[in-house]
């Protein structure tokens, strides 16, 4: 890094005193926030709290895993040096159900945006980011046909509101009460599909067609009807029912 000239470490630390922004000051004297905030640390002190990560319970950190798995991404932006997660959802009540349990979990405030038809439920955050990236395996430009858990090793609370999250997000309800999840990951149906096994509700996995505007093949983990009704009343879905009797 190289660097700055005395002249100017002088004036940050001048700006810094007087009460000036760490970004306010990087913009006037013109050099990187990296240099700048080496000598604005040493007038003001750390000014950057990191949130305070705490889940309620198992249920609502699986919640928040399958929501992420189903919809999610992160961005880095190195113009800001920050990391930009987002969760692209469908509808503005479950985006505020969304927005709440993040919120309540990872301590951050988190932004409801809407680009064309989709809601976007997003914040700025490296530990956010890190959370997500100690849970899931994923390539950051192939998220959707490469996603999938890191372990297997996590308690049945865990994974009930972790098949929550990913029905919410990658799944449908038909009219007869049968619940289907779609994924173009195959890793991530074949979990899935052992999750709702060892969870004692019976399934199978179909594969045919591709994602809208996608190339890869999609994945269909179906769930028995009478099981997919026993599994609804326990998470409590929030997909709407829709009229997609699927007669497999």
């Amino acid at each position: 890094m190289p660097r700055l000239p005395k002249e100017k470490i002088i004036l940050i630390k001048e700006l810094t005193r007087k009460g000036a922004s760490l970004n306010w000051i990087t913009r006037a004297i013109g050099a990187k926030k990296t240099s700048v905030y080496h000598h604005f640390l040493k007038v003001r002190g750390k000014t950057y709290q990191k949130p305070r990560i705490h889940f309620e319970s198992g249920f609502d950190e699986g919640e928040a895993v399958g929501i992420f798995a189903g919809d999610g991404s992160y961005s880095f932006v190195p113009a800001g040096y920050h990391y930009l997660v987002r969760v692209h959802l469908g509808n503005e009540a479950y985006a505020a159900h969304v927005k709440r349990l993040f919120e309540k979990s990872f301590g951050k405030k988190f932004f409801v945006t809407r680009e064309g038809n989709r809601v976007i439920v997003q914040t700025v955050s490296k530990s956010v980011y890190e959370f997500f990236a100690s849970k899931l395996l994923f390539e950051p430009k192939r998220k959707a046909p490469t996603v999938k858990l890191k372990t297997m090793k996590h308690s049945p609370d865990f994974f009930l509101g972790f098949l929550r999250g990913l029905t919410d997000t990658d799944g449908t309800v038909a009219k007869n009460g049968r619940v289907t999840v779609y994924t173009t990951s195959e890793d991530l149906a074949k979990q899935t599909s052992a999750v709702f096994s060892k969870l004692g509700f019976e399934n199978s996995i179909y594969k045919g067609g591709v994602r809208p505007n996608g190339n890869y093949p999609l994945y269909h983990v179906n769930v028995k009807r009478a099981y997919s009704i026993e599994f609804n009343k326990k998470v409590g879905l929030h997909k709407p029912f829709r009229g997609l009797v699927d007669q497999r």
